[in-house]
């Protein structure tokens, strides 16, 4: 479950999707951003100005929905079973898959383990499913008041650290 959020398990309704169920209380930040500045080819710094916070009362089920739909978990695992195809192809042989998936796991564990204590965390987007289903119930009326950034309690810390 996100990690930032109020932890209460009460049966409220979700502001997501309107159903009546446990869930979390997740937050939120907003602000103005300034258009990117390009420092070299692969760097842009943006000026941001926080604006506030907000919160939303989201059910467990939009925060797993939020999870499972969200890219990076299936890049992860979708990047070595198409390396795995593709050199089973160019090679004719199947003995590769243990040790691609392997290695790749192998990789994955490091990663994560090196982000644990960072705040550049490997699973921003497990830790921050609740918030960025919170994002999505106020922005719209944000945007109409001028705001145009929004990030999450651990893209919150990630933009901290790097000052």
């Amino acid at each position: 479950m996100d990690n930032n959020t109020q932890h209460t398990r009460q049966e409220r309704t979700c502001e997501k999707c309107g159903k009546t169920g446990p869930g979390d209380m997740a937050y939120f930040w907003y602000g103005r951003a300034s258009r990117p500045r390009a420092i070299d080819v692969f760097t842009k710094v943006y000026t941001v100005q926080v604006k506030g916070s907000r919160s939303a009362w989201i059910c467990t089920r939009c925060t797993r929905r939020s999870m499972i739909f969200h890219l990076q978990p299936w890049l992860l695992l979708g990047i070595p079973l198409f390396v795995y195809f593709g050199l089973s192809i160019q090679f004719g042989h199947s003995a590769l898959l243990g040790t691609v998936l392997g290695y790749s796991l192998l990789l994955y564990a490091v990663l994560y383990l090196a982000s644990m204590g960072s705040s550049h965390h490997l699973l921003e987007f497990w830790f921050g499913a609740g918030s960025r289903q919170a994002i999505k119930v106020h922005k719209k009326a944000l945007k109409k008041q001028g705001y145009n950034a929004f990030w999450t309690p651990g893209e919150n810390e990630k933009m901290r650290s790097n000052r």
